[in-house]
């Protein structure tokens, strides 16, 4: 089973706590995903200049990755939705 985010904790994440003004804040919305590494890099590049993560549509696949960024770093707004998968596109072994 898969994990659980309770009302109060969606609650939460879905608060404003901050106002992001003018920083760096890379907007996600409609992102299908694409390579793991590449989404790997895209976000270690993002917490390395300190910038802010806003949710406010669909964000899939690799896309995902951006949600281990800091919680003091990212924005989830109502609008958006994660879509996750289990890996494929290599061999069985």
């Amino acid at each position: 089973m898969g994990a659980m985010i309770s009302a109060s904790s969606a609650g939460e994440l879905l608060r404003p706590r901050i106002n992001l003004g003018t920083a760096n804040v890379k907007t996600i919305s409609g992102d299908r995903g694409g390579y793991v590494i590449d989404y790997a890099i895209r976000v270690l590049k993002m917490r390395r200049s300190g910038g802010f993560v806003r949710f406010s549509g669909a964000c899939d696949s690799a896309c995902t990755l951006y949600l281990s960024m800091p919680k003091s770093k990212v924005c989830i707004t109502q609008g958006a939705s994660f879509g996750f998968h289990l890996p494929y596109g290599a061999g069985a072994q």
